[in-house]
């Protein structure tokens, strides 16, 4: 059983997005010998991600672990598709969650 992280590829942001997932990427591929795999974060990457959830589906190993930094700020329908095409391949996927607008109070969700 192999271990991944899908980790953003992106530059630097001011904002405090990218840097927790980097670190927990770092952390988990240097001491937990976790493999990277470069992923989208945003919608308006898509496209330089082309075919990106067969990409990966067919990087991994059968019966691993893919671990996703959530949330992503692509479309529900593309983090499903990867989610279902993980399952097909009897890959468990974990994920790392950073933050829920609604539990701040940026959402109504009831």
């Amino acid at each position: 059983m192999e271990k991944y992280i899908l980790t953003p590829k992106l530059r630097n942001s001011y904002d405090g997005s990218i840097k927790p997932r980097r670190d927990i990427s770092d952390i988990l591929t240097s001491k937990l010998l976790f493999e990277k795999i470069n992923y989208p974060m945003y919608n308006s990457q898509l496209t330089e991600f082309p075919d990106v959830n067969n990409k990966v589906i067919d990087a991994v190993e059968p019966n691993s672990v893919i671990y996703f930094q959530y949330p992503l700020y692509i479309t529900s329908d593309f983090q499903i598709d990867l989610i279902r095409k993980a399952h097909m391949k009897q890959c468990a996927v974990i994920a790392i969650v950073h933050d829920i607008d609604s539990l701040r109070g940026l959402h109504n969700t009831l």
